[in-house]
Order: C-alpha cells, then sequence, then structure tokens
C-alpha cells in the first residue's frame, strides 16, 4: 500500500541518516518514488538536505485521470502527492523531467515546480521516462553538488 511504502521510506531514510556521519542527504526519486519523496521530505525536514523528483505525477488522481479523465479522478485516493507537500518543503528542490516522456507528461513537473518554495529548479531534460541518470549524469550531479553549496 502507499502507508506501507512511506514507512519503508521513512525506515530507509533513518538508516541512512544513522549511517551518514554527518554526510548531507539527498532524497531522489523518481516516478513513483518521485511522488513519494516530496511527503518523506515533508515528514522529515530536519533530516534532509535536497531533493530530486525525476519524472514524477503531480499527484495520484493527475495520473489517473491521464488514463480514465473524470473516472479516474473520482475512484482514485489520493493518500499523498508531491504537489501538496513541495508547498510545506523548505529545503532546495530540482525537478527533472523529460519533455519527450510518454508515462508522465511534462506539465505535471511544470505543475509540481510552481508549487514549490525557492530554491529551485526544473531542469527539462530529453529522452525517455526517468532516463535522467543514463544520458545526464554529469549534468544533475553537478545540479545536486551545487543545491548543496
Amino acid at each position: 500500500t502507499r502507508k506501507d511504502v512511506l514507512l519503508d521510506a521513512n525506515a530507509a531514510l533513518d538508516y541512512l541518516v544513522d549511517r551518514s556521519k554527518g554526510n548531507k542527504i539527498v532524497v531522489y526519486g523518481q516516478s513513483l518514488g518521485g511522488n513519494l519523496a516530496g511527503k518523506l521530505v515533508e515528514q522529515n525536514r530536519e533530516k534532509v538536505n535536497a531533493m530530486v523528483a525525476e519524472g514524477a505525477f503531480s499527484s495520484h488522481k493527475d495520473i489517473a485521470a491521464k488514463s480514465a479523465s473524470l473516472l479516474g479522478r473520482i475512484f482514485v485516493s489520493e493518500g499523498y502527492s508531491i504537489k501538496k507537500s513541495i508547498e510545506n518543503i523548505q529545503v532546495p528542490v530540482l525537478i527533472i523531467h523529460s519533455t519527450e516522456d510518454e508515462t508522465i507528461p511534462f506539465k505535471m513537473a511544470e505543475k509540481i515546480f510552481k508549487r514549490a518554495n525557492d530554491p529551485k529548479e526544473l531542469y527539462a531534460i530529453t529522452k525517455c521516462h526517468m532516463c535522467g541518470p543514463m544520458f545526464y549524469e554529469e549534468e544533475i550531479g553537478a545540479k545536486i553538488k551545487q543545491m548543496l553549496k
């Protein structure tokens, strides 16, 4: 369930923080994980130094509506969504999304970005859904390093 995935993400973050030895923590979520990352960071503001969401959908209702229009929006429960969580996040945020993404529309990244607090960046890439690390490894790494300065 979404609730269980969030519990697992919190446990994983706690595990990482306990072993970080003072290093900075960046939460990086892709697609469904990008949506989850927003809620995780919202719940753990003091533990996280930055957040990256790549190929994330703005909400469960929004992505359901993509496939099933109004019925998807009516019958899918929200639980949590990055478009709501992002408003409560005060760490640097990097939104990465492909303009060629056929799975999650680019407009969802724009919706998330619009609601995010500064400092924030929307990094538009090309190629497939969640292909950022494969094709843009150096650029993404540089952007994350800049976020942590």
